[in-house]
């Protein structure tokens, strides 16, 4: 469609004048209105965008559910070293305790040594004085 097509048919309602400020001022509108509608092309190139954006979602998402599931196991384990932490702190106060027992028999075991070698010592004596008089 041109400007004289248009400028011919509103000839018969409007004088020349007016027609053709009209056939212009509508051509000019089409126009326009062309421009700025979106070109099949570019409708295209933007429903393969959304479909990226889509497909970039699904896999956003299956990550995010992969991450949900690791953190859930991170949390059982870490529950379970928890569990096993205590398990660790109650042995190493009852190996505290079996030490402190056992240097508290140490320090017996010394008492007697000390004792036992004060007997010996007394002991040689006596077979020291018995051998002299023997002798």
């Amino acid at each position: 469609m041109d400007v004289t097509t248009v400028e011919s048919k509103l000839s018969t309602g409007f004088d020349e004048k007016q027609s053709r400020i009209l056939a212009e001022t509508i051509i000019e509108t089409i126009i326009e209105s062309h421009r700025q509608l979106v070109k099949a092309s570019d409708f295209c190139e933007l429903k393969e965008i959304v479909r990226d954006l889509a497909k970039a979602q699904q896999r956003t998402e299956a990550r995010v559910e992969e991450l949900a599931k690791a953190q859930q196991r991170t949390e059982a384990r870490m529950e379970k070293l928890e569990a096993r932490m205590e398990d660790l702190a109650k042995a190493q106060q009852k190996t505290e305790a079996r030490m402190e027992e056992l240097a508290a028999a140490q320090a017996e075991t010394q008492r007697c040594m000390q004792r036992l070698i004060g007997q010996v010592d007394t002991v040689k004596k006596q077979l020291g004085g018995l051998s002299r008089s023997v002798a």
